[in-house]
């Protein structure tokens, strides 16, 4: 995709009139899936259930560690990261950086503030280096890299924090994005919300002279000069805009996952749509426009506000008004236990609670309903041994496992 094609008013109207019917725009935009599409799970597809094994302070993320084969790290939102093996919680925390995270028991605090997600590298068992993306107590958006103990594994350096990248956050406590993750290709991804409000009132997320509202790339290794470096591939490296942004054009981003070739990003919306990008992440991922704020969706949401490139639409779009009012996307199963999902990607909708899953490709195939129904999910995690694991708000944490096991 081009980094410095133009949208013009009459594309806009003829991506609008495809979006509604579904067709393909410039080889972007897949068909698009509603909830009223969607089918239910397979007769030859083994049932699926929920496991209550645990309960957290907002649990917002679980992820295992490279080189640790036994424990989920389990994120509060509160600032603390526990370690669970086999649905036993240790009690002293792995790391606890409640004093230095602004979050939802501070006053004044909104609830999407807080200890957001947990990094690996894929050298961690080598390196003991990890990171993780909270706000801090002015309300920006920090990423720090710390190091676990060389002779206690199972807790964390505290005094080993590093000033990664601070994104200033300040004007509001929504959109906060917060989820980092190492891709296939070594690199730590980062997203940001749009920084708040309504409407994307500051304008960030198509604006490539500003890190909110975006996918940004990094390798958080400290050079002489800055405290991380710019991939050489990064799209917007040679030009006017940051060097760090991957992609642009996000509300508020909860939640990627890469399979394959494929990058999965889901999108909060405003009032209208949720939607999940499914994109081949170098040839369509790099540079791309996901739309916000001329689109929500499939819909145009300010068409006087064109990013500099065309949008690419979402792959699957849930409607409000069938009761979805925010995306929790989700991540692909590889649970030897459950061989008929393998390589589906799961997700859900805060409101509406009911879990689906697809074949992840850039036209997605086969959507189902699991039969699943949560109470507010907020995050999918997963273990050490491929297990998927749930979140919901009040603070349960579920295991999906084959129905009776």
């Amino acid at each position: 995709m081009s980094n410095v094609s133009h949208a013009t008013p009459g594309g806009r109207i003829l991506r609008s009139v495809l979006a509604a019917t579904g067709l393909v725009v410039a080889g972007l935009a897949a068909s698009l899936i509603t909830p009223l599409a969607l089918s239910g799970p397979a007769q030859a597809m083994a049932a699926l259930e929920a496991t209550r094994i645990g309960t957290f302070d907002r649990p917002v993320y679980m992820t295992p560690a490279p080189g640790d084969d036994d424990h989920v790290y389990v994120v509060e939102q509160g600032g603390r990261i526990l370690l669970m093996d086999d649905g036993v919680v240790r009690e002293t925390p792995f790391l606890d950086i409640r004093d230095r995270v602004f979050g939802p028991g501070d006053s004044g605090a909104g609830t999407e503030q807080g200890l957001l997600s947990i990094a690996f590298p894929p050298d961690h068992a080598q390196s003991r280096l990890f990171y993780v993306a909270h706000t801090n107590r002015k309300g920006d958006l920090r990423i720090d890299e710390y190091r676990r103990k060389a002779g206690d594994p199972l807790a964390a350096k505290r005094s080993s924090r590093r000033k990664v990248i601070r994104i200033r956050h300040r004007d509001h406590q929504n959109h906060n994005g917060g989820h980092i993750l190492f891709g296939p290709d070594g690199f730590l991804y980062i997203t940001t919300g749009d920084g708040g409000g309504q409407n994307d009132i500051e304008d960030n997320a198509r604006k490539l002279n500003t890190l909110l509202g975006k996918l940004l790339r990094i390798k958080p290794e400290p050079s002489a000069k800055a405290s991380y470096s710019i991939p050489k591939t990064n799209p917007f490296r040679k030009t006017n805009g940051r060097k760090e942004i991957y992609a642009y054009g996000l509300r508020n981003p909860w939640r990627m996952a890469f399979f394959k070739n494929r990058m999965i990003l889901a999108d909060v919306g405003q009032e209208a749509r949720e939607e999940i990008n499914i994109v081949k992440r170098a040839k369509q991922g790099s540079g791309a426009n996901f739309g916000w704020p001329e689109w929500e969706g499939d819909i145009v949401h300010d068409e006087d506000r064109p990013g500099p490139d065309p949008a690419v639409f979402p792959q699957i779009v849930l409607k409000h008004s069938n009761g979805n009012c925010s995306i929790t996307g989700g991540l692909v199963l590889q649970d030897p236990r459950l061989p008929d999902y393998a390589g589906r990607y799961f997700y859900a909708d805060f409101c509406a609670g009911e879990i689906f899953s697809t074949i992840p490709k850039t036209t997605p195939k086969d959507n189902k309903t699991t039969g699943i129904v949560m109470e507010r999910p907020t995050s999918f995690g997963v273990g050490p041994d491929g297990e998927m694991y749930v979140s919901e708000f009040g603070g349960d944490l579920y295991r999906i496992d084959p129905q009776g096991q």
